[in-house]
C-alpha cells in the first residue's frame, strides 16, 4: 500500500467517527499509558490530556489491582498514566500538565538512580558516544554492532546501537562494558549526570505524593531482570527498590515496573519474587490493551510520548491500532 493511500485510510478512520466506534468495542479495556520524559514544551501533551479528559476514564494503578484481583468494576474507557524511571523533567514539566487536568499519575522510580549512586546507563552510553573527540571506526566488542563516529548522527546512531545490545547481555558483561565502552572512546563520564539528564530528589518525591502522585518501584539499577544469574543479587533488586521507597515515602509499596519491559526480560525467578514480597501489580512494555482475566504481572502498555501527533495518540487509544 502506498503512502499516500494510507493517510488517506489514516484520515477516514480519524474524520469518519471509526474511532468512537473502536473506543465502543474496547469499552471494556483498561488503557495503560507509558512516559518516559517531558520537554519544555507541552502544548501537545495539553492536547493529549484534553483527549483523556473528554473520551476516557481516568484511574489508578491501585484501582486496575483490584480490577484485576478482585473484580472490582471500572469505568468504560478506563486509562492509567504512568512514567518511567524517575527523570526531574516529569516534576517541572509532566507533573504540571497533568494536575492542571487532575488525571492520576504513577511514576515508577530507579532507586539508586534517586539515591545519587549512579545515572541511568544508557545515558552514559549516549553521553560517552556525544563527546568522544574519536573519529572514524573503532573496535567495540559488542557483537552485530559497528561503531561509526565521524558524523553527530553516526555517533548518536551507534550510541543507540549499543545501548540496545547490551540489553541482550548477561548483567555481568553489561556493566562490565559500560566501564569499557567510555575507556575505548576516550571519555571520562562523570559521576553525576548533566542537568537534563538528573533524577528527582527524594524531597520532591514526598512533596509529589503529599499532591496525589503515586510511585512503584523500577528495581535499584535498572538491569535486565532476566539476565541474572545469582538469585540474591535479583532479590536485591526488587526488595532493595521496594524498602528503599518504602522508606522514603512511609507506606507500602506493591506497584512494580520491569526494566526494558519485553517477556523476555524478566521470567519465573521474577514473577515469584514479585508474589513473596507482596506486590500487587506489575507492568510491562508489551502493547496492548488490558482485558478482563489479564495476570497481575503481565500488565500491558501503550507507548507514547508528549510530542505524539494527536491524530495516532487518538487511534492508538482507541485500540484501531495496538502499538
Amino acid at each position: 500500500m502506498s503512502q499516500s493511500v494510507k493517510s488517506l485510510a489514516k484520515s477516514v478512520l480519524h474524520y469518519s467517527g471509526l474511532l468512537h466506534g473502536f473506543r465502543f468495542l474496547n469499552r471494556h479495556g483498561v488503557r495503560v499509558l507509558m512516559y518516559h520524559r517531558f520537554d519544555e514544551n507541552t502544548d501537545v501533551l495539553r492536547e493529549q490530556c484534553r483527549h483523556l479528559q473528554r473520551y476516557y476514564q481516568p484511574v489508578s494503578l491501585g484501582a486496575i489491582g483490584e480490577w484485576i484481583h478482585s473484580g472490582k468494576k471500572l469505568p468504560d474507557n478506563a486509562v492509567a498514566i504512568t512514567v518511567d524511571d524517575g527523570y526531574r523533567d516529569f516534576l517541572t514539566n509532566g507533573h504540571p500538565v497533568f494536575s492542571d487536568y487532575d488525571l492520576p499519575v504513577m511514576v515508577y522510580l530507579v532507586t539508586d538512580f534517586l539515591d545519587g549512586k549512579l545515572w541511568l546507563w544508557w545515558n552514559q552510553i549516549e553521553y560517552a558516544f556525544e563527546h568522544t573527540a574519536l573519529r572514524g571506526p573503532v573496535a567495540i566488542p559488542v557483537e552485530g554492532v559497528q561503531v561509526k563516529l565521524d558524523t553527530a548522527e553516526e555517533r548518536s546512531q551507534s550510541g543507540r546501537q549499543i545501548a540496545i545490545a547490551l540489553t541482550k547481555l548477561s548483567n555481568a558483561e553489561r556493566v562490565r562494558l559500560l566501564a569499557l565502552i567510555p575507556q575505548l572512546l576516550q571519555v571520562e563520564v562523570p559521576t553525576e549526570p548533566p542537568a537534563e539528564l538528573a533524577p528527582i530528589k527524594w524531597e520532591e518525591v514526598r512533596s509529589l505524593y503529599q499532591a496525589g502522585v503515586d510511585f512503584g518501584c523500577h528495581t535499584r539499577t535498572h538491569p535486565i531482570l532476566s539476565s541474572i544469574s545469582d538469585l540474591n543479587q535479583l532479590e536485591e533488586e526488587i526488595t532493595g527498590s521496594k524498602l528503599r521507597l518504602e522508606e522514603e515515602l512511609g507506606k507500602p509499596s506493591t506497584h512494580f515496573c520491569y526494566p526494558n519491559g519485553q517477556l523476555s526480560d524478566f521470567n519465573a525467578q521474577t514473577l515469584a519474587l514479585l508474589n513473596r514480597h507482596g506486590f500487587r501489580t506489575a507492568v510491562t512494555t508489551e502493547p496492548g490493551i488490558n482485558v478482563r482475566g489479564t495476570e497481575p504481572f503481565l500488565i500491558r502498555r501503550l507507548a507514547v510520548d508528549p510530542a505524539l501527533p494527536l491524530d495516532y495518540f487518538e487511534r492508538l487509544l482507541s485500540g484501531a491500532f495496538r502499538s
